[in-house]
């Protein structure tokens, strides 16, 4: 468990493991990708090993990373009351124009 002082180096640890891991899983893939491995392509079994080590993390993840619970004002409103809020803001956020 990971105290709030903690949590943002925490989570920065894991999006950059995350992105070294999608690096390298780009040049691992592409190097075996015309290979069969296990009775499938290469592609295909580079795919099913990403996915699986990403439930893993995901597991793990959900195991040994928690999200103290904060009152706020938002637990006392419904989502409907929060969306009617909202809209206005959201409203003129996407009347920003944009490429213009």
């Amino acid at each position: 468990k990971s105290s709030v002082e903690n949590r943002g180096r925490a989570f920065g640890i894991l999006y950059f493991t995350g992105h070294v891991g999608l690096t390298i899983f780009t040049a691992a893939t592409t190097s075996i990708a015309g290979e069969t491995i296990a009775g499938m392509p290469g592609w295909q079994f580079a795919l099913l090993a990403m996915s699986l080590l990403s439930a893993l993390v995901g597991l793990l993840v959900s195991v040994f990373v928690s999200e103290p619970q904060h009152k706020t004002n938002a637990d006392e409103r419904s989502m409907q009351t929060i969306l009617r809020e909202e809209a206005p803001t959201l409203m003129r956020i996407f009347c920003i124009p944009t490429f213009n």
